[in-house]
C-alpha cells in the first residue's frame, strides 16, 4: 500500500483482547500497523476502523471458539520521513540514572526477538484452525520441494528456491 503524495505515514499500536472459550486467561496483542492519512485526526479514525475490522470469532484446532476484540489504541505516532531504510518509525523518551544504565539497555544479537528461539506459549491455543491447516500444507509443500531440489542437485538440475514467509534468513 502506498500513500499518495498529500498523505503522511503514521504508526499505530492497536490493542486486542483474545479470549478462548472455557479459559479464564485474556491474551493481549499490541499490533503495530502503518497508517497513511492526510492528518492526525484522519489517522486516528483510520486506525480505529482498521482495529474494529480485526475483531473476529473463529475455532481453534481443539474446536474451541476464539474471540478477538479490538479494545482501542495504545499509541499513534507520526513517522517523520519517507519510508525507506533507516527512517525512524517511532521513539521512546526515557530518563535513566547514568550512561551505564543506558548501556545496560542494549542487547546482543542473541537476545533480540528475531534471533531468540520462540518460547512455548503456556496460555490457551488461539490459533485459527483453518490458518494452521494452510500453514501445515505450506510446510509440507516446502519439504517436498526441498527434497525435489536435493534430488535435482544430485542429477545436476537446478530449481529456484521458494521464498519462505516468516523470519528472514540470518546473514
Amino acid at each position: 500500500m502506498t500513500a499518495d503524495s498529500s498523505e503522511t505515514w503514521f504508526i499505530a499500536d492497536l490493542v486486542e483482547a483474545i479470549n478462548v472459550a472455557g479459559h479464564p486467561e485474556v491474551i493481549v496483542h499490541v499490533n503495530k500497523i502503518l497508517i497513511s492519512a492526510k492528518s492526525s485526526s484522519a489517522a486516528f479514525l483510520k486506525a480505529k476502523e482498521l482495529g474494529r475490522q480485526s475483531s473476529m470469532r473463529y475455532k481453534n484446532a481443539a474446536g474451541e471458539t476464539v474471540s478477538v476484540r479490538f479494545l482501542g489504541l495504545f499509541q499513534l505516532n507520526l513517522i517523520n520521513g519517507d519510508l525507506e531504510d533507516g527512517v525512524e518509525l517511532s521513539h521512546e523518551r526515557l530518563s535513566v540514572g547514568s550512561l551505564e544504565a543506558a548501556k545496560a539497555m542494549v542487547k546482543n544479537k542473541g537476545a533480540l526477538a528475531l534471533f531468540r528461539p520462540e518460547k512455548k506459549f503456556d496460555g490457551p491455543d488461539y490459533v485459527d484452525a483453518s490458518l494452521m491447516e494452510l500453514f501445515m500444507r505450506d510446510v509440507e509443500t516446502s519439504r517436498l520441494e526441498s527434497e525435489s531440489q536435493s534430488g535435482q542437485k544430485k542429477s545436476g538440475g537446478r530449481k529456484p528456491a521458494r521464498r519462505q514467509k516468516g523470519r528472514p534468513s540470518e546473514d
